[in-house]
């Protein structure tokens, strides 16, 4: 990652993910500030003094008569006023998927470095617009939550618990990563008022039926930004024959394509990924059909998907994540959404 000064593709120190407020600078446009510490760069359904015009409507006493219309005021013989909604701050929260599956990369970085650094940064700049920033991270095994807040307490609350992610890979788990991913879902509903922003880091593997009804949900009611990190891997496999794959995780986050009949519980694995072309041919329908059930569920609920791999731009991942630009260096990462 040319400009970023990562010094691990697997693990992540707090002073790196505190250094990504620079490039943070170059992503977020800069905007006038107000007095009100309340206020943000968030649209709210508040009229007051804000930037973008809603209405006219007739003249009350105790209107500023700066705000007046004239023109609507003299074709209709009324006193009438513009009416402007008012920014205000909102929570971002941030979904972090960090369970087994994630820890895994063949290229660049590990998916859960990169959704690390790209929470991080994407949380960077809702702090530069100045909302307030929060967050849910599913480890294996369990789920921890950092309540929304501003003045950058929220952001580094998460950016703690974001390292901590690297922590412990306990034996013994209570809960396994498709329900640690359903209750960090619930918790996020419990977390943000309706109009919230969540930003969601995955990549979806352990997506199932209840988990579906989970995103449908909070669909209805946030302004979902899904964001699938893959590996090069998982999308298309090298024409290499039998390749030895090796693991100290538990087997049930080792990524598609390779053989799940390990005992469970065990602390450590090896197997053989078999990269004929038949193989290959099958590993890319599952690739592509589990594409297809990500842009159909999120498609549904009015949001694209922006899909990351471990070896892409940072800064243009978070461009693209965070105002659906697509950067002309990440048409690669285009080419597989």
């Amino acid at each position: 990652m040319a400009g970023v000064p990562f010094s691990s593709p697997v693990v992540t120190e707090l002073h790196e993910l505190v250094r990504l407020q620079a490039l943070a600078a170059s992503i977020t446009p800069k905007k006038s500030r107000v007095a009100s510490k309340r206020h943000g760069t968030a649209p709210s359904k508040q009229f007051g003094r804000g930037l973008d015009f809603a209405e006219v409507r007739a003249y009350h006493a105790g209107d500023e008569v700066r705000m007046m219309d004239w023109n609507v005021t003299a074709r209709t013989g009324r006193a009438h006023i513009k009416v402007f909604t008012e920014e205000r701050e909102r929570p971002v929260v941030f979904l972090v998927d960090q369970t087994s599956s994630m820890h895994f990369g063949t290229k660049g970085m590990y998916k859960s470095a990169m959704a690390v650094r790209l929470a991080a940064l994407l949380a960077w700049c809702a702090i530069a617009s100045g909302d307030r920033v929060g967050g849910v991270v599913a480890f294996p095994g369990r789920v921890n939550q950092i309540k929304p807040a501003g003045q950058k307490q929220g952001l580094l609350r998460l950016l703690k618990t974001l390292i901590n992610s690297y922590d412990s890979q306990d034996n013994e788990r209570a809960l396994d990563d498709s329900s640690c991913l359903q209750q960090a879902l619930q918790r996020v509903r419990a977390l943000a008022p309706s109009g919230s922003r969540l930003v969601l880091l995955s990549d979806f593997n352990h997506v199932n039926e209840a988990i579906e009804q989970e995103l449908k949900g909070l669909l209805k009611r946030l302004e979902v930004t899904p964001i699938c990190i893959q590996d090069a891997i998982e999308l298309t496999l090298p024409k290499q024959g039998l390749l030895p794959v090796k693991s100290r995780g538990v087997p049930r986050g080792v990524p598609r394509g390779v053989p799940r009949d390990v005992p469970r519980g065990t602390t450590s694995f090896s197997a053989l990924l078999d990269t004929g072309d038949a193989a290959r041919r099958a590993h890319a329908l599952q690739a592509r059909a589990h594409q297809e059930r990500l842009n159909s569920l999120f498609i549904a609920g009015g949001q694209g998907v922006t899909y990351v791999q471990g070896h892409h731009s940072l800064t243009d991942s978070a461009r693209r994540a965070w105002f659906g630009v697509r950067a002309p260096s990440d048409s690669a990462a285009q080419s597989h959404g």
